[in-house]
């Protein structure tokens, strides 16, 4: 059961606002859950019985929110066959907590509910079991990541089943394997799933080398395909590379394009590395959307280092699922338990994952004495002393610091937030580029600190702001008039790259790619 005690209070009192619709979404579940539960225990039901009682319960809570009935129906509905199967002392509490909740969805509009199926739903509160692969030990969703030291490499991948001997091999030829690593396994049971996901340590290779690979069991079964990928190349500061980066790609249709050009760079070597700024599938807790999407992504994925920071639709069940999917370079830069921030040399440029997502987007650990501030502030001093070996700092993640589109509560008071909190530290240690995403939408500013542009890219003394929330999902719109620190913005969806300079005085190339095929409306929006 969830009790309604298990309500975040801010949820409750209301306390922040901005986390109304997200907390509506929650306590609605926690209502389905609590009828699933009370009838569930009447009919000591099986699971299979509670998932179609849930799948029942769920279709009575969607048809009161279709648009030919009101806001009213619903709280009666909830009150009068949900609130009613408490004990008695507890139903009062549950009205009350009915009509706070209706209350914030008639003046927030529906956030949790909208694009679910009932099956999801009920998977989401684990009442339903959804399972990550088709066949059992054939591997999946295979991925890689650098850690920082070009001679490693992590590999991962996924099974339904356990299975005991999860291993790459790799070698410097097409079918020819000299060298084996085993893999670490994880797993989690949120949302109903049901899978197993592996990560291995690749060591001993080569910088800027191709390796040929597969992954599995020998004693069961390999992957269907061989992959490949170029290892990171030396650390140092003459080192080239290109990188492509965006941020908030779903898995419908209209990622479809972006996906399509970075698989033909991914698969002829255009591009060395992926960065994913937030917002990675939008599954929010639905867990075959996440199986999708790496599916979706493999060929990509499989071949170029893909590094993902967090973003908000990663939130659900405390970010389970970014934490086990992506294995990334914490152990290495952080020690962070959560896996939400970290930090690795790539070539000649030092890049920092952020998260602006604890406590839903307030970021209390980026606030001066915070871990994550006292983590960054210690890793931007140990990065801008070794300019002579790393002369490029980039920082990226989601929620943004600068960005000027019309949607007030991200551009006006979280940017407000985020830069009260970091940008004296960012500005302080010369960080050369912050990649954000979030809104969807590409923008870039002048070189800015506190609002104030400088007109030359020339060894600026503040930082450049980009939003690259451009990866395929719907677009948002500017405010008008344009503020004084933006240089160029567009809402059209994009694959960006990234071609490091060997210059140190000049600022690299940063190349704004449009796919115009999403001037089409054929595409259907996530």
């Amino acid at each position: 059961s969830i009790y309604f005690s298990s309500l975040p209070q801010k949820c409750v009192t209301r306390q922040h606002s901005h986390s109304i619709m997200k907390c509506t979404a929650i306590a609605l579940l926690c209502f389905l859950a609590l009828a699933v539960s009370v009838h569930a225990k009447q009919y000591k039901a099986d699971l299979l019985t509670e998932c179609n009682l849930c799948m029942g319960v769920v279709g009575d809570v969607e048809s009161y929110l279709e648009a030919n009935s009101t806001y009213q129906d619903l709280l009666k509905f909830i009150q009068n066959d949900i609130c009613t199967l408490l004990p008695s002392g507890d139903q009062e509490k549950c009205d009350s907590i009915a009509e706070t909740v209706v209350d914030d969805l008639e003046s927030e509009a529906v956030w949790g509910l909208k694009g679910f199926s009932s099956f999801a739903l009920c998977s989401m509160l684990s009442i339903c079991d959804v399972y990550c692969c088709d066949l059992p030990f054939r591997p999946e969703q295979v991925h890689v990541a650098v850690t920082g030291d070009p001679s490693q490499m992590v590999v991962s991948w996924v099974t339904g089943s356990q299975v005991p001997n999860p291993t790459v091999q790799f070698g410097l030829s097409s079918g020819s394997y000299s060298n084996s690593a085993l893999a670490n396994t994880t797993t989690y049971e949120h949302a109903g799933w049901h899978g197993y996901i592996y990560h291995a340590m690749l060591t001993g290779l080569t910088p800027s080398t191709k390796y040929f690979y597969r992954v599995g069991d020998p004693e069961w079964d390999w992957s269907f395909t061989e992959f490949s990928f170029t290892s990171a190349p030396k650390v140092a500061p003459d080192t080239e590379f290109t990188f492509a980066v965006y941020g908030d790609m779903g898995i419908c249709d209209v990622s479809d394009m972006n996906v399509f050009s970075l698989t033909k760079r991914a698969q002829s070597g255009e591009i060395d590395l992926v960065l994913h700024a937030g917002d990675i599938s939008y599954a929010n807790g639905y867990q075959p959307t996440w199986d999708g999407y790496f599916r979706k992504m493999e060929l990509i994925m499989a071949y170029v280092p893909y590094m993902a920071a967090v973003g908000n639709h990663e939130i659900p069940y405390n970010f389970t699922s970014y934490r086990h999917r992506f294995r990334n370079p914490t152990l290495e830069s952080t020690g962070d338990a959560d896996n939400l921030y970290f930090s690795y040399d790539y070539g000649n440029v030092h890049f920092i994952a952020y998260s602006l997502e604890k406590d839903v987007g307030l970021a209390p650990d980026t606030k001066p004495g915070g871990a994550q501030y006292e983590w960054l502030e210690a890793d931007l001093q140990a990065a801008n002393a070794n300019r002579d070996q790393v002369p490029w700092i980039v920082m990226y993640g989601h929620r943004a610091f600068y960005c000027s589109s019309d949607d007030l509560l991200p551009c006006t008071i979280e940017s407000t937030l985020y830069r009260h909190n970091l940008e004296k530290l960012i500005h302080q240690y010369n960080v050369d580029l912050v990649m954000q995403a979030h809104l969807h939408n590409y923008e870039r500013t002048l070189p800015v600190y506190k609002h104030v542009p400088e007109l030359n890219y020339k060894n600026p003394r503040a930082p450049v702001y980009t939003v690259i929330g451009t990866g395929g999902v719907r677009t948002f719109h500017f405010r008008t008039p344009n503020q004084v620190h933006v240089a160029t913005k567009n809402t059209n969806s994009i694959v960006s790259t990234f071609k490091q300079a060997v210059l140190f005085s000049a600022f690299p190339f940063f190349s704004w790619v449009v796919n115009p095929v999403f001037a089409s409306n054929i595409l259907k929006p996530c």
